[in-house]
């Protein structure tokens, strides 16, 4: 008796928790999705949005010795991985050199890349990329975003050689990621409701039972 207690217990823990997850990932899909398709390197005021509070953990970080940790390590500073042989240090430069040289829309497409790749975490005072753990990152991403022409004048744009539809591909698997959770417990509801369909069509048809 006990054990069937305990058992139900953790099926009921795990239906739960599983619950959960389901709805945290139906809300970070969406959000995702605004992040994917936001401007994210000038807003209406010219400024790219969050790089403020993004400037306010950077400073944060160097007052705690950021920068001496970045210098202080085996490797250059701007070293990473490089997953599929994608750098991310130089495609957070190729969108500051775009910046520059107004080819706005490989500059918002690489942006935006980093806004729903890099993990950003947004409070009211601060905004970080891949959870704080490395400010050389967003001193990167910093300077990206608002990267321009200081003395020169600035180019004449190029022709734009990336379009709004690289977006759909990755949309489309993050209306996929927020649907998907929830199919199996949609599946287990109508498994149930056509058994107790048949459940009752079955007393429906069954003959009473005589008397006398």
């Amino acid at each position: 008796m006990h054990g069937t207690r305990s058992a139900s217990r953790g099926r009921g823990l795990l239906r739960r928790s599983g619950r959960l997850l389901a709805a945290l990932v139906s809300l970070c899909a969406p959000a995702g999705a605004v992040r994917l398709v936001a401007p994210a390197t000038a807003g209406p005021d010219g400024e790219p949005p969050g790089v403020a509070r993004q400037l306010a953990f950077i400073r944060a970080a160097l007052d705690e010795g950021a920068g001496d940790e970045a210098q202080g390590g085996p490797a250059d500073v701007d070293s990473g991985p490089l997953p599929l042989g994608v750098s991310l240090s130089a495609s957070v430069v190729t969108a500051g050199a775009a910046q520059v040289h107004g080819d706005t829309a490989l500059a918002e497409g690489l942006t935006n890349h980093g806004e729903l790749l890099g993990v950003p975490v947004d409070t009211p005072w601060t905004k970080r990329y891949a959870f704080g753990l490395l400010p050389i990152g967003d001193a990167f991403v910093a300077w990206s975003k608002t990267a321009r022409p200081w003395v020169a004048d600035s180019p004449s744009p190029p022709p734009p050689s990336l379009s709004w539809w690289w977006r759909l591909p990755l949309l489309t698997l993050l209306a996929v990621a927020a649907v998907l959770p929830w199919v199996p417990a949609a599946v287990r509801r109508l498994r149930g409701r056509r058994e107790a369909q048949a459940r009752d069509a079955v007393s429906l048809a069954a003959p009473e039972p005589r008397t006398g």
